[in-house]
């Protein structure tokens, strides 16, 4: 027996009312057209067909089922109430009933059908019913109880529905909760507090490190252009004349300092020069030794020279 306000079916009741279901006392109603990405193996311009009641009782069964068990909606979840069914993928027009005391229904329906059309959940329907067997929605018409409309696409997100049916007060915005049920939340802060104590303590510390890097840096180049001048400063030194070029590498004699005439002492003399000379050119450092070598020379030619005249006047006499 078929009525246009119930269907039953292996004893199992749909309500399918003809008109718009009125909701009882603690009941609130929303109502959704949802489109469900399935074709329908069968033609439902009869609502009298079995098919057709077979696929009803089967939307039905899956709509309760999903919305029994979506985080968004469970906690407040009654019933489902489907007017009709379409082709055109599937068309389910129906209304989902919370519990009145809840004061965000319309959310909660919002979040379960953006998860349906958005890919975070899907509807699967019995063998040879539809093809394919299980699969989301592609929209999801939403109406409220206060007349506001909006609808579900999938360019929407969940806050775009939310701002559609409702409003938040100033300094307020959209947030979900953990059960992906937006709301309004306070804004965020928008303090830079921390980052302006960062900034502070941060580039002057990165200055002062600098800094000290640049003087350690000048500090070593001064260090090692000094010990470079040094270097350049011995291995510039003019060298005395007497010392020559080649200081203790060519053992030998010089002489050159005002040669005597010959004579029977001359190579006393000779000698006495040729040891300071090879003295000087050993590589004594002049800047050191010169002025106390160059007093003892004087003391040995003043005595060479002594010697000499006592021994010309004796072989003078003689």
């Amino acid at each position: 027996m078929i009525k246009k306000s119930l269907i039953l079916l292996n004893s199992i009741s749909v309500s399918v009312p003809t008109t718009a279901y009125t909701p009882g006392s603690g009941e609130l109603k929303v109502e959704v057209i949802l489109t469900i990405n399935v074709t329908p193996n069968e033609d439902l311009t009869n609502e009298n067909t079995v098919y057709y009641q077979e696929l009803l009782y089967e939307t039905f069964s899956v709509l309760t089922t999903y919305y029994s068990s979506s985080a968004a909606t469970k906690d407040n979840f009654i019933k489902v109430v489907v007017y009709r069914i379409s082709k055109g993928s599937l068309v389910v027009d129906h209304a989902v009933i919370l519990n009145s005391q809840t004061t965000t229904g319309q959310n909660q329906v919002a979040a379960a059908t953006n998860n349906l059309v958005n890919g975070g959940a899907t509807l699967a329907f019995g063998p040879g019913q539809t093809t394919p067997v299980a699969a989301g929605a592609t929209t999801a018409a939403i109406y409220t109880a206060g007349g506001i409309n909006a609808t579900v696409t999938t360019s929407t997100t969940i806050c775009d529905t939310f701002n559609t049916l409702n409003t938040c007060p100033t300094n307020q915005e959209c947030s979900m909760n953990g059960n992906g049920v937006p709301y309004c939340a306070p804004l965020k802060s928008t303090d830079n507090f921390p980052l302006i104590v960062g900034l502070g303590v941060g580039i002057p510390l990165f200055f002062i490190v600098l800094a000290l890097i640049i003087v350690l840096c000048v500090y070593n180049s001064k260090c090692h252009k000094s010990n470079s001048l040094d270097e350049d400063d011995d291995l510039n030194r003019t060298m005395p004349a007497h010392e020559g070029f080649f200081t203790g590498a060519i053992p030998g004699r010089f002489n050159s300092w005002n040669r005597l005439a010959d004579n029977a002492f001359h190579g006393h003399c000779e000698y006495e020069r040729g040891a300071y000379d090879n003295e000087l050119f050993r590589g004594k450092d002049p800047n050191v030794h010169v002025k106390r070598d160059l007093q003892v020379l004087d003391i040995k030619k003043a005595k060479c020279l002594s010697s000499t005249q006592t021994t010309a006047s004796i072989t003078s006499v003689e």
